[in-house]
Parts: C-alpha cells; sequence; structure tokens
C-alpha cells in the first residue's frame, strides 16, 4: 500500500525530476513500494514496506491505525495505491484451504480495509477541487484462464470488479479509479510459491518474456496518476511485448 500526502503539489522532489510535480511524487514513492526499498522520502509521501503491508491489510484494526498515523504526520491523502498481494499457486485437488484463505483475505478482504480507511480522505480531496486517486493492482490472471492458478485468478478478478463497480461510485464525485492488470512481472511474488515445479515454470516464463521490471511499472502508475483531473486512465493491461 502507498499513500501520498497533499497539499505540497508545488514543490519539486528533485531538480532533475520531470516537470509534472504529482508524476513525480508518485513515481518515486511506487518505485519505492514496488522495489521494497526504505530511502529518503520527501515529507509529503510516506511508504509502508510490502512485507508490512501483505501482513497487516488482513488486520482491520492496523490498517485503521496506520491510516491514523498518516493523517496526523502528514495531512490529508490524495492518492491511494492499493498493491499488497500474495499468489500462491497449486493444483485445486491439493485442497489448500490455508492458502485460499491468505490469497482471499489479503487481494481482496485487504483492499476493502484499505479502501474503507481512505476514501474519505479522497472524496475530502476531489470535493477541494484537486486530483483523487485510488490505484489497485489487479492482474492479468483477473481475465486470462492459468491452469493451477484458479484461486489466485478468482481474487483478482474480484478485485478488477470491485474497480469498475467502486468508479460508478466515486467517478461522479470526481474521484478517479484505476485498475492496473500487469501479466509477467519481475516482482516478489514468485517467492510466494512452494510449489517447485510451478516455480521452475514461472522463471521460465519470466526469462522467455522480457518480463518488465517494477520500476516499469510504477512509471505506468506515476502516469496515470498524473493526467488531468477530468481524465481518467480507468483500465490498464500491461504485458510484456513477448506474452501472447
Amino acid at each position: 500500500m502507498l499513500v501520498r500526502v497533499s497539499g505540497q503539489r508545488e514543490r519539486l522532489v528533485r531538480q532533475d525530476q520531470r516537470a509534472d510535480h504529482r508524476m513525480g511524487y508518485a513515481l518515486d514513492a511506487v518505485r519505492l513500494l514496488l522495489d521494497l526499498v526504505i530511502g529518503p522520502q520527501p515529507p509529503e509521501i510516506l511508504v509502508l514496506r510490502r512485507q508490512f503491508a501483505d501482513e497487516r491489510v488482513t488486520d482491520e484494526r492496523s490498517v485503521a491505525a496506520v491510516a491514523a498515523r498518516v493523517r496526523e504526520a502528514y495531512g490529508p491523502v490524495d492518492l491511494v495505491v492499493k498493491s499488497a498481494g500474495v499468489m500462491l499457486p497449486n493444483p485445486i485437488e491439493d485442497g489448500r484451504t490455508d492458502e485460499w484463505a491468505r490469497m482471499i483475505d489479503t487481494n481482496v478482504t485487504g483492499a476493502l480495509r484499505v479502501i474503507r480507511a481512505f476514501v474519505p480522505d479522497l472524496l475530502a480531496a476531489a470535493d477541494g477541487g484537486g486530483r483523487a486517486d485510488l490505484v489497485n493492482i489487479s492482474s492479468i490472471g483477473a481475465h486470462r484462464i492459468f491452469p493451477n492458478y484458479a484461486v489466485y485468478g478468482a481474487t483478482k478478478a474480484a478485485l478488477t470488479f470491485l474497480s469498475e463497480s467502486l468508479r460508478s461510485e466515486l467517478g461522479a464525485r470526481d474521484v478517479r479509479v484505476t485498475n492496473i492488470e500487469p501479466g509477467l512481472t519481475e516482482s516478489e511474488l514468485a517467492q510466494h510459491v512452494d510449489n517447485s515445479d510451478l516455480t521452475a515454470q514461472l522463471d521460465g516464463m519470466v526469462a522467455a518474456t522480457g518480463a518488465p521490471a517494477s520500476e516499469e511499472i510504477a512509471d505506468l502508475i506515476a502516469y496515470t496518476t498524473s493526467r488531468a483531473r477530468h481524465i481518467n486512465l480507468r483500465q490498464v493491461v500491461v504485458l510484456p511485448t513477448r506474452q501472447a
């Protein structure tokens, strides 16, 4: 999960950053998030470790506490990127109910907890005439079939549909909802897989397709959230060129 605090839009992140200040904030912050790096940060943003987010979005009180700390330390939020997720593929016949529960609680219910915590901030930012963005990181698995990824794909399909439904509610109030569906990507998701055959298969596919790095997904997020307030790039699918 990433949040960016509003109210400092005129300040440059770095002198060599691109001209759109909000793009600069988003690009720096999302790169830090996706790379699991905590480094020197401008005071306008708070980046929470992805590992922490994966574990804590499953706890409603923890999410509420994080939201309260953000507001207390930095003020209201106008950009939320919900990216905490786990991918635990296995044949359905294995009956891994532990993995099913973890994916549902993190990928779906966790998203709802984050949305509940920050939607009031986004609505307030929009009401004040500013840009307000909720970005959900789904997956191409939301509508492409991959054997042994049934439950993971189902959770991402739920997130994609949730994004579309929320857009019907929040878009009328000038909060943009963007759903991003990456395909094969170099990320830590594969580290969760405990099936050696599927790990080898996934590694081979990533190597064969030239999967994009997390920084490239971050750049896409930065681009979508830096558009003019009246433009919503609502659904983005990003794949390696060689992934059919």
